[in-house]
């Protein structure tokens, strides 16, 4: 505890930020506030997305026959497809921090939808307009134009009670609607509530979203598939993002919990270590509550990140340089990796005799080509959006300062 307070005293003075996070703490001694930015938190990022695509690249030698090693690896590489639940926490903790920190400021609802506008649409509706405006003819695209009106409307995750599928190319944009989803509804909750009734919500529906995919699954009235993409169904990493965000602005803040949430972190990665040991299938209830289980482990660990001040072990991790990159690059790069996917298959999978070779030459082609057209998007064409985002600040409170571990209020590219 002594060690996080004087990480805490710290952070105040300034001396664990570097010179670029440490510019809006001299224009806030200035007198002009600014929000600060944590490091760890882009880490985090950019460990999700890496996550999210090494399950994709691994998903076409799924059902090819390997040794039992290459079968492990395999098996490990498909374990990212809980980087999801990592931006679910994320995007929880950014968004609750920042809905309470503007509750008694003019301009409450304006101010974030226009910023969220600003950060999601132009490039999700970028790519539809390209998609579906220029390349529709195209082999790729042209499946899905007749059912298109999801894809607009931020509602794909429900497709499939229409029997609508959207693999491969646009698979992965059910959880830009999960997000959306939530964003046009929780400022809303936020408001009305008090932060020890939010803190009793937040905790409520993340227990009654697990519960309730269980039940779907075990009644078999829908697939594991489709129940993995309902927005109520996967409201646990938010809502436990934005548990955590509420419980760091009490009076502790959130080195009152840092403790307790370490040993709840490391007993519910060896719940889930064993879970993948012994239940083979990633599918069925005991596989989708490890998905709920996961989750946990993982909003702990971003706590974890925060509270250690900069000082800890996770937030050495989570700051390390080539993380930040790709958290800066995030949103980009999970968007195009996979929408990249159908144009470079048929270049990249040539070793046919060598399933490993031909994996990596895949995965490299793939990734240098998101990485590319991820920087040029976000350079280019993003930024002109993001700057724009500085006249819809929220009003900062009186007595709010720059200091990650008592109320982190951050400055992140997707908030």
């Amino acid at each position: 505890m002594t060690r996080t307070r004087d990480a805490e005293a710290r952070i105040r003075s300034g001396l664990l930020f570097d010179s670029a996070a440490s510019r809006p703490q001299r224009a806030a001694a200035a007198g002009a506030h600014a929000p600060c930015r944590i490091p760890a938190l882009d880490g985090y990022r950019g460990w999700a997305v890496l996550a999210v695509m090494l399950y994709h690249f691994a998903m076409p030698l799924v059902a090819q026959q390997h040794s039992r090693a290459w079968w492990a690896a395999l098996h490990l590489m498909l374990t990212g497809a809980y980087g999801v639940d990592m931006f679910f926490v994320l995007s929880g903790f950014l968004i609750t921090g920042i809905l309470l920190d503007a509750k008694s400021g003019p301009a409450y609802f304006r101010n974030f939808y226009l910023r969220r506008v600003l950060r999601i649409f132009p490039l999700y509706y970028g790519v539809l307009v390209v998609c579906f405006g220029l390349l529709w003819w195209t082999a790729p695209i042209h499946p899905f134009v007749a059912h298109q009106g999801w894809l607009w409307l931020y509602v794909t995750n429900f497709s499939g009670l229409k029997d609508v599928c959207f693999q491969p190319i646009f698979d992965h944009f059910w959880s830009l609607a999960v997000e959306e989803q939530f964003y046009l509804v929780w400022p809303l909750v936020v408001l009305l509530l008090s932060r020890r009734s939010l803190i009793g919500l937040a905790a409520m529906l993340a227990l009654l979203s697990v519960v309730l995919r269980c039940a779907l699954i075990k009644s078999n009235l829908l697939t594991d598939e489709l129940v993995a993409s309902l927005t109520p169904c996967r409201l646990d990493g938010l809502a436990l993002g934005s548990l955590v965000a509420a419980l760091s602005r009490g009076p502790m803040g959130l080195s009152g919990i840092a403790r307790p949430a370490g040993w709840v972190a490391a007993a519910g990665a060896i719940v889930f270590v064993g879970c993948k040991l012994f239940v083979h299938s990633s599918g069925g209830v005991w596989g989708m509550s490890g998905v709920g289980l996961f989750a946990v482990v993982l909003a702990l660990t971003g706590l974890l990140a925060l509270s250690a001040g900069g000082t800890g072990l996770c937030a050495t991790l989570f700051s390390f340089a080539p993380l930040r990159f790709f958290g800066k690059y995030s949103y980009g790069l999970y968007i195009f990796h996979f929408l990249l996917h159908p144009w470079l298959d048929a270049h990249f999978w040539f070793f046919r005799s060598s399933p490993l070779v031909s994996l990596f030459s895949h995965m490299a082609g793939v990734l240098c080509a998101t990485i590319v057209i991820a920087m040029f998007s976000w350079h280019f064409y993003e930024r002109l959006f993001l700057e724009l985002k500085r006249r819809f600040e929220h009003a900062p409170r009186a007595a709010e300062t720059c200091d990650a571990t008592v109320r982190p209020h951050v400055q992140m590219a997707a908030a």
